[in-house]
């Protein structure tokens, strides 16, 4: 009687090749050496520029937020306060 070999389907995580960093390709972004293949983009500009007079906007969280003028990010601003009240005794 013949033996039968199947053949097992092919991992593609078992196949050695060239990585993801054997090939340098051209940037997409900017102008000079730009892939001609691909559409071009802005030379990094993530927005449009603010106008003068946005400058002087506020920038404060809305409404909904009100924040003091005694916070700040690290805490509120207030002097160390000291009580002359002594420790209860600790009942065990």
């Amino acid at each position: 009687m013949e033996e039968v070999v199947r053949k097992r389907p092919i991992i593609s995580a078992k196949e050695r090749g060239p990585g993801p960093g054997r090939y340098g390709l051209p940037p997409t972004v900017g102008y000079m050496n730009h892939d001609f293949t691909k559409p071009s983009s802005p030379a990094y500009s993530f927005h449009s520029r603010m106008s003068s007079a946005m400058v002087s906007v506020d920038s404060s969280p809305g409404p909904k937020y009100h924040v003091g003028g005694q916070v700040t990010r690290f805490g509120r601003i207030e002097s160390p306060s000291y009580s002359i009240k002594g420790r209860g005794r600790r009942i065990v």
